[in-house]
């Protein structure tokens, strides 16, 4: 889809949060050489930053750079089905963020 996407002139394509957005990042990576793509919100209480920083790196190298990272919270449904007790949003990005 991501090829095809590439193909009809699209200037990008970003990532659902749902399942491993990184993993389909990979896989749009290795599929189109143009398009720039990304998470739309990869949310920061699923992966570790330190992993996340290593799996980021490695998309944006293996694209060229064409790799953009987007990153944030998740709502209150999520959090209870997951068992995240989460702080401040706000607070809880810039933390992850200087972990990243």
């Amino acid at each position: 889809l991501a090829a095809e996407i590439e193909r009809r002139g699209f200037s990008g394509i970003f990532c659902p949060s749902l399942g491993d957005p990184m993993a389909l990042c990979q896989s749009i990576a290795e599929a189109t050489d143009e398009i720039v793509f990304g998470t739309a919100i990869q949310p920061i209480y699923f992966r570790n930053p330190a992993d996340l920083a290593s799996t980021a790196a490695f998309v944006h190298e293996i694209s060229d750079g064409r790799f953009r990272l987007g990153i944030g919270v998740t709502h209150g449904p999520v959090h209870k089905r997951l068992g995240i007790t989460p702080g401040k949003p706000l607070a809880d990005v810039r933390s992850y963020v200087a972990a990243l």
